[in-house]
This record gives structure tokens, sequence and C-alpha cells, in this order.
């Protein structure tokens, strides 16, 4: 049942998980869809989804399709799909950063404090998927550089 990595970005187990990462995707999501446009935006949420729950899958099932029992795990939630949204805007921000200036420094501490964050209350949480949202975070990161916007070409003017 493959499908199941694709449909669980869409599941939540409550309305607070579902409050949560709706605000996250307020917060973050409506920059990273003006920086990168509306399909990028969607191409980085799905696949980044996509690849945290592959991440999920390949550590926890494949080593337990060797053993004699199965691992059973629950997975829901948006959070890979999120956390590849986050880096993305990661990433605009590092290749950018001498563009932006002082902002560009700021941004990235930020940005960096708030990953910080996120990861050690994932690691320290029962419960939550670490690896969704580590495997979304790189994914995402992946696809901020193949899908990085091109700056306009800057012409002389004599």
């Amino acid at each position: 049942e493959y499908w199941r990595i694709f449909t669980a970005m869409f599941l939540h187990f409550s309305i607070l998980h579902v409050g949560l990462n709706m605000l996250s995707l307020f917060l973050v999501g409506r920059t990273v869809e003006v920086l990168y446009g509306k399909l990028r935006y969607l191409a980085i949420y799905l696949l980044s989804g996509i690849v945290g729950g592959i991440a999920t899958f390949f550590f926890t099932q494949l080593p337990a399709l060797n053993a004699a029992q199965p691992v059973d795990i629950i997975s829901v939630g948006a959070s890979g799909a999120i956390f590849g949204i986050f880096g993305a805007l990661g990433i605009f921000f590092i290749v950018n950063r001498r563009a932006l200036g002082a902002y560009g420094n700021g941004a990235i501490g930020q940005w960096v404090f708030w990953l910080g964050l996120n990861l050690i209350w994932g690691f320290s949480t029962p419960g939550i998927g670490i690896l969704d949202h580590i495997g979304g975070l790189v994914a995402g990161m992946v696809l901020a550089l193949i899908f990085m916007p091109r700056q306009g070409r800057r012409r002389r003017a004599f």
C-alpha cells in the first residue's frame, strides 16, 4: 500500500495537529510561494512530503522486512512537506545572502534558530516522525536549488 506515503500528508491526528501545520504554512508557505511561484511551490511541497514518507518507510519498514515481525508505524501529517517548504526558504536566503545584505544574514540566523528548535523538539518528543521531518527538509533544500528562480540579467547603462 505505497499510496499511503502520499495520502499521509493530508491526514492528521487532531485539530491541533491540523492547526499547527496550517499556521506553519501560513507563516512560511506564503513567502516561499511568492519567491518560487505557485507551481514550484506546489512541487516542493508535494515532493518533499513524498520523500519524507519514503524516508520514514525506508528507515523503519525495510529493516523490519528482514525480521520475522513487521513494524507497525502510524504516520500522518504534512510535517515532511512543511519542513521541505522551510528548507526551500533557507536555501533562498543562503543563495541570495549577498543580494539581501544585512537582512540576508539576519534571516539566515533566524532560519537556523527555528530549524534547530524544531529539530530538537522533534528528536526529544516521542511520537513525532523525525525521519519524515529530516527527509522532507533535505528534499526541500535540494528542490529549492533546482527550482531557484533565475534573476534577470542586468543591463549596463552606457
